[in-house]
This record gives structure tokens, C-alpha cells and sequence, in this order.
């Protein structure tokens, strides 16, 4: 009682502004940004998330403790919960990502997705409470205004984009301008998946004819441009989605009476609405690519379904690759995982061929158990099958609250869901906030509460968990508010060492890295420290510099590389060849400099000797480079991969002068092939918008 009076002005401001509706508008808001700001693949997504995510959990425990009831509906609430077993899964994933990252081999990496794995899953939580007191439906119907629109615009955003810029697979808005490489079609196509059946469902719910006639143009640009990110396994999900949205309707028109009567009626429209979107699909895919060849080349169809295309068959062999090698490597560390974001730097040493590499897995559940252990890779995969059974049952076994507007909410939300988890199956872009928060909001409003038995007994105990509960979600958020913030410093320092960097400001960039020193998500800040003192002609403060990063992230094949440059300029050979050697090991199939600097050890007799005996995998490694080289593979031609080939040529012919004919034509064969392909690219008609 004490504390309701200290606090009235709160309560009562709470009251006024009615907390839920802060958090609604919030996550819309966050929605918006995440989706036409890079996908939400920038940092800022990411912290954005956070904050939010931590300041609604804050609002909601307060808003439980206090009592506020006022504005927001409660009824229901001591009907319905959610199963316990379900809460338990959600934080042990929670708690399980904070530990894993606290025993992280990458620790400089990874913090980002703790971030999202524990705001995701406090968001998730919010949802299906929202549920529970009665007020989903209002957040929902805003929810699907907002995708629609947003999903449109990125749509448009997407299509100028491809006509106008020198990328040949439309990206929606999930490209970064400040850099030419960073367009991810693949992840447009995941988010295109997930939009299409909420546009559809919006477009059910909508009574307007001319806003109907909108939202039917919109849904056709939508799927039109799926079609032109040129993604077979988007395009196989896609398909999967519409027999699953056909034979879902139809079991309902099967199994109910009340559904023949409506399906009956309602066919003829719903085929010329099909036969509407696909022709504007088709017909936007048509004069889009027409549009765009006047600017620039238009990729085969015919070749990207028959893999004759410049990739080749190497997307499907490259996949089954790094499936394979994490699906392995998981085992090493099966419990907590090597660390989120460790996929980068553990797979290269399992490499076969030059610069078949990832920041993933292509699989969530393999990508999943090899950053944080099979026991959070299970617990996935049981966290979202449990609001997609329970929405099942509710659709095809408990008929007993028949509601037209539901089973539609439920059919659609489940199609939207099944689509994104089959692609994640092949590919990985939950580190995209655009696709991972509307893909969590959706599992929450999938779920289906459970009905539990009323007696005193059983509400004392769901109040005594529910009050623990709220605890533990205090104490979450919190600490992600706290880490937040703290990291949020460190990145802005850091961020204007980079900028000093990126201008030649050597000693100013140090001095911002130096102020930086204590940021636990660092990234590749200390290698960058190290590069310059390197420039600097300062091995010793390189060394440090280095001793650092390596305290947080041993298996970085960059860091042993420098380790070893700056021991060679310290005239320390035993020190060097030891750390090139384990570069090598590996990074060999990712930077030809590993095998260049090892040769350089070959200036001491004694490693010299050792080095002579290994004339044959110093071969196979200068050939794949320069096969890579000739075949362009992964634009490898447009690197300083090619120079790098040309010194190693220079070093084997010291090394074995016998073979000195053979490795400088090889290299000048591969020089010539690259210098072509550099020309192209440089004539390359540059983009109209940036």
C-alpha cells in the first residue's frame, strides 16, 4: 500500500497513456525501421530491439505489480494460460544464449544475437500475454496494416532499385548503399514469404473495394517481386506455401459443414482473385526485366532452374558442405555450442575448396547447434512447433469456438510461419531484425493459451509462477538494458576510430580505439589497432594490440596472420613460423597470404628444410587458387587473391627452381584471366540512384 501511494504519479501517468498501447506502437514503429532500414541488419536494429524489448518488459512488470488495469482489457486472465513447459523453453534459451556467449571461443563476435535471441523471446512472451488479457486482436489488426503497407513500399523500393543499380536479383530493401557486395537477395525473398500470406490476410479483412483493389495490386508486385530475387529455394517455398494454404481450406470445408456453405459461395471470387495476382506477378516480372535490360544484363530463368548459370551447381554443393562440416564441428562443444556468431571462424578450417565460406550454417537448426549447443538447437525447434501444433489443434481437431476469423487468422499465420522455417532450412536470416521480429510475432499469435481447471489450489500456483515469472523477466530485461547501454558507448567510440581510420587518421583512430579498450563487442576493432601499429612500424605495440583480440578469439586465421607479420618485422622466425603455420591451418582456402608468408619462413635453413618436404600441398594449394582465379570463383579474381598468387609464384620459385617455368606461367596465365575480369567490372555501367 505504501508503494501505491509513493508512486501514484506513475500509476497514474501509466494509467493515462495505457501501457500497452506504448509497447504496440513501439514494436510497430521498430517494425517499420527494421524492415526498410537494411532489413534490420544493422547494429542499430539490433540495439533498437533491445531497448525496446527491455523497456516493454519493464512497462508490463510494473503495470502486473502495480495493478494497472485501466485502458488495457483483463479479462480472461484467470481462464487461460500458457503451459508452463513453454515458459521453462523460453528461458532456458534465454539464459542458455547468455552462457554460451560467456563461454564463447569468438567472444569479440556474437553479442548482437544474445541481444536478439533474449529480446525476441521477451517479445514473444509479451505477445501471447497480450493473449491472455484480451487485447491481441487490437495489436494484431494493426500489425497487419502496418506489414501490408511496409511490405509495398520495400516492394517499390526493391523494383527501383533493380531497375536502376548494377545488381542482378531484386533485394527489396535489403541492401546497404555503403558498400557494393552487401545486397542479400536471399533474405528478401525469406521476408516476401513471411509477407505475403499477412497481405493476403489483410486483404480478407478488408470491406473497402478500393482498398481491397490496392492491397490485390499490392499482393501482385509482392509475389512478383519474390520472383525476381531469382531464389530457387524461396520459389520451392513459395510453391509449398500454396498447396499448404489449398489443402488447409480445404480440410476446414471437409471436416465442417459451415465451411462447404461459405467455400461454395466464395470459390469463383477467390479464383479470379488468384488469377488477378498472378497476372500482375507475371506481368511485373516481364516489364520489370524489360525495364532493367535497357540499363543492365537480366539473369537466365532457363539457366537459374538448370544450374548453367555463372554460379554453377556450387550454391547446392557448397551448402551441403558447410552442412555437413557443422553438423560435425557441433560436437566439439555440444552443450553451450563454440559461441554465437562462431560459424565464420570454426568452419574454415574444415574447408575444400578456396573461399567455399560463410558468415552460416544455410540451416538454422545446424547453425543454431554449432554457436550454442544442441540443448538451445532442440529447444528452437520445440518453441516454435508448440504455437504451430496448438494452433493446428485449434484449426482440425477442437472445433467446439467455430470462428471464420480466426481459422483464417490461424491458416494464413501458420502458411507465413511453415514458409519462413522451410527456407531457414537451407539458408539462415534470423540475423535479420526485418524478418526475425515479425517471424516471433507471428509464433505468438499462433499460440492458442490452454484452458486450465479453476480451483484455489491451481490459481495460487499460477499466481506463485506468475509473480516468479515476472521476477526473472525484470531481472532479464534489466541486465539486456544495462548491456545495452554499456556496449551502446563502445560502440560509438569504436565506430569513430573507424571513421578516423578510414580518413588515414592513424593516431586519432588509435586514441578512440584505445578509449574503446574495455567494449567486450569489439569485432575486428584490435585487429584494426594492430594494422596500424604495423603501419606505424611497431611490432611491439602490434603484439599487444593482438595479444588482446586473441584473448577473446583464438581461432581467427587474420589474427595468427598478423601475429606472424609482426614477429617477422620483431626478426623473431621461430615465433613467426609457428603463428603463420597455424594461419595456415586455417585460413589456407581463404587468403593466399597464409601460404605467402609461410614461404617467407623458408629465409631460416632449418624451416627451409621442413619446407621442402612439403612440395606437393604447396602445389595443390597455388593450383586451386589459380583454377579460382581463372573460373572467377566467388569474384575471387576482383581480390588480392591474384597478387597474393603471384608472389607465392615468386616464393615456390625460390623454393623448388626447378618448377620455375611452370609456377610463373600458371600465375601469369591466371594474372591475364583476372586483369580481363577486372576490366569488365571496371567498365561496368555504374548505378543511377547512388
Amino acid at each position: 500500500m505504501f508503494i501505491r501511494q509513493v508512486n501514484w504519479p506513475i500509476l497514474y501517468a501509466m494509467n493515462r497513456l495505457s501501457v500497452s498501447r506504448i509497447s504496440e506502437w513501439s514494436l510497430l514503429l521498430l517494425l517499420c525501421f527494421s524492415i526498410l532500414w537494411r532489413g534490420g541488419k544493422g547494429l542499430e536494429s539490433t540495439w533498437l530491439l533491445a531497448g525496446v524489448a527491455g523497456i516493454m518488459t519493464l512497462l508490463y512488470a510494473a503495470k502486473r505489480f502495480f495493478g494497472i488495469t485501466s485502458g488495457d482489457a483483463a479479462t480472461g486472465a484467470k481462464k487461460i494460460d500458457t503451459p508452463v513447459f513453454l515458459w521453462a523453453m523460453v528461458l532456458g534459451l534465454m539464459f542458455l544464449s547468455i552462457a554460451s556467449y560467456l563461454h564463447s571461443s569468438v567472444q569479440n563476435y556474437g553479442l548482437d544475437t544474445v541481444f536478439r535471441n533474449v529480446s525476441l523471446s521477451l517479445i514473444f512472451l509479451w505477445v501471447i500475454r497480450q493473449k491472455i488479457d484480451g487485447t491481441q486482436e487490437r495489436f494484431f489488426t494493426r500489425f497487419l496494416q502496418v506489414i501490408t503497407a511496409t511490405a509495398i513500399i520495400a516492394a517499390l523500393i526493391g523494383i527501383a532499385v533493380y531497375v536502376f543499380q548494377p545488381v542482378n536479383r531484386l533485394v527489396g530493401t535489403f541492401f546497404d548503399i555503403r558498400f557494393t557486395t552487401d545486397y542479400w537477395p536471399n533474405a528478401w525473398a525469406d521476408f516476401a514469404l513471411l509477407a505475403w500470406p499477412l497481405v493476403v490476410l489483410q486483404l480478407i479483412r478488408t470491406e473497402a473495394l478500393k482498398l481491397r483493389a490496392v492491397i490485390l495490386l499490392g499482393l501482385g508486385m509482392l509475389i512478383g517481386a519474390l520472383l525476381l530475387s531469382y531464389s530457387r529455394g524461396a520459389l520451392l517455398a513459395f510453391v509449398g506455401q500454396c498447396i499448404l494454404t489449398v489443402l488447409s481450406i480445404g480440410a476446414l470445408g471437409i471436416s465442417d459443414i459451415r465451411y462447404k456453405r461459405i467455400l461454395k459461395s466464395a470459390v469463383s471470387g477467390i479464383i479470379v482473385q488468384a488469377v488477378v495476382v498472378t497476372t500482375i506477378a507475371v506481368l511485373l516480372f516481364l516489364g520489370v526485366n524489360q525495364l532493367r535490360s535497357q540499363l543492365y544484363p537480366v539473369q537466365s530463368v532457363a539457366e537459374k532452374i538448370t544450374f548453367t548459370a555463372s554460379e554453377g551447381t556450387s550454391s547446392i554443393d557448397e551448402r551441403s558442405q558447410f552442412w555437413q562440416q557443422s553438423f560435425e564441428r557441433s560436437f566439439d562443444h555440444p552443450f553451450l555450442g563454440y559461441g554465437p556468431y562462431s560459424f565464420r571462424f570454426v568452419q574454415p578450417s574444415s574447408m575444400q575448396h578456396v573461399l567455399a565460406t560463410s558468415d552460416h550454417a544455410h540451416n538454422v537448426i545446424l547453425n543454431t547447434a554449432l554457436d550454442f549447443g544442441w540443448i538451445v538447437a532442440v529447444l528452437l525447434v520445440l518453441i516454435v512447433l508448440t504455437p504451430v501444433l496448438s494452433s493446428a489443434r485449434m484449426l482440425f481437431v477442437d472445433r467446439r469456438e467455430w470462428s471464420q476469423e480466426k481459422d483464417m487468422n490461424a491458416v494464413f499465420l501458420l502458411v507465413a510461419v511453415l514458409g519462413v522455417a522451410a527456407h531457414n532450412m537451407i539458408d539462415y536470416n534470423f540475423q535479420f531484425v526485418g524478418i526475425a521480429l515479425p517471424f516471433w510475432l507471428c509464433l505468438g499469435f499462433l499460440m492458442v493459451p490452454r484452458a486450465r481447471k479453476e480451483s484455489v489450489a491451481t490459481s495460487f500456483m499460477y499466481w506463485k509462477f506468475s509473480r516468479y515469472l515476472i521476477r526473472v523477466k525484470i531481472f532479464l530485461a534489466v541486465l539486456l538494458l544495462t548491456a545495452v547501454f554499456a556496449e551502446g558507448i563502445g560502440l560509438v567510440l569504436s565506430s569513430f576510430g573507424r571513421h578516423a581510420e578510414a580518413n588515414g587518421e592513424t593516431d586519432t583512430a588509435l586514441q578512440w580505439y584505445d578509449r574503446a579498450k574495455h567494449e567486450w563487442f569489439s569485432r575486428d576493432m584490435h585487429l584494426s589497432e594492430a594494422q596500424l601499429y604495423l603501419q606505424k612500424n611497431d611490432p611491439a605495440s602490434a603484439l599487444n594490440a593482438l595479444t588482446v583480440y586473441m584473448t577473446q578469439n583464438a581461432l581467427d586465421a587474420r589474427a595468427w596472420k598478423l601475429r606472424a607479420m609482426a614477429l617477422l618485422r620483431d626478426q623473431d622466425i621461430s615465433g613467426a613460423t609457428a603463428a603463420i603455420e597455424k594461419a595456415y591451418a586455417i585460413g589456407k582456402y581463404t587468403d593466399l597470404g597464409m601460404l605467402d608468408l609461410l614461404l617467407q619462413t623458408a629465409r631460416d635453413p632449418e624451416q627451409k628444410a621442413t619446407l621442402l618436404t612439403r612440395k606437393l600441398e604447396f602445389d595443390a594449394i597455388f593450383s586451386a587458387y589459380a583454377d579460382a582465379i581463372e573460373q572467377n570463383t566467388h569474384f575471387i579474381a576482383l581480390s588480392q587473391n591474384v597478387e597474393e598468387l603471384l608472389s607465392v609464384a615468386r616464393e615456390l620459385s625460390q623454393l623448388f627452381p626447378m618448377d620455375e617455368r611452370r609456377y610463373k606461367q600458371i600465375a601469369r596465365r591466371a594474372a591475364d584471366h583476372a586483369r580481363e575480369e577486372r576490366e569488365k567490372y571496371t567498365a561496368q555501367a555504374t548505378g543511377m540512384l547512388w
